[in-house]
């Protein structure tokens, strides 16, 4: 029999869903705990991501409240006009959980992030990505020496 065609050895793939699973819920999930049998399903890709992705904002320190206002976040969307910073511990649970796995880690970066006053659907092709944020980001993974890929709003 002739195959009709390959998927990538890693197409077993788990996504932790940003809008059920935000900082506030998920750092109490307990990855050390699952490591030994998400190892079993390697490799794999982890996701994080999701609608609620699109209105995270990455600080390192976390130095400022959870949710906050920011003058380019959604304004007329779902999430109204705050936004959810995580911090770099965060973002290292969820890389060291995918790493220690054996998985690769995909995250889903903030879309949303919009130079102007905010986002709406007419408007959202005239608007372009503020992409601060992600270099921001883009530079804390690449100083921990972190492999992994990214993922450009939902």
């Amino acid at each position: 029999m002739t195959p009709v065609g390959n998927v990538s050895d890693k197409y077993l793939s788990f996504t932790l869903d940003s809008l059920s699973a935000y900082p506030e819920t998920w750092q109490y999930i307990n990855f050390s705990f699952m490591v030994p049998l998400a190892k079993a399903l390697a490799p794999s890709y982890f996701r994080f991501g999701g609608t609620y992705s699109d209105v995270f904002v990455f600080n390192e320190t976390l130095n400022g409240p959870i949710n906050q206002e920011v003058p380019w976040a959604l304004t007329n969307g779902f999430f109204g006009n705050k936004t959810t910073i995580f911090s770099g511990e965060q973002f290292d649970t969820l890389y060291n959980f995918a790493s220690n796995s054996g998985w690769r880690f995909i995250f889903d970066l903030n879309l949303m992030l919009r130079n102007g006053t905010g986002w709406t659907e007419a408007t959202i092709h005239s608007s372009r990505w503020n992409s601060t944020n992600a270099k921001t980001l883009f530079d804390y993974a690449s100083s921990k020496g972190y492999e992994m890929d990214w993922e450009l709003g939902n």
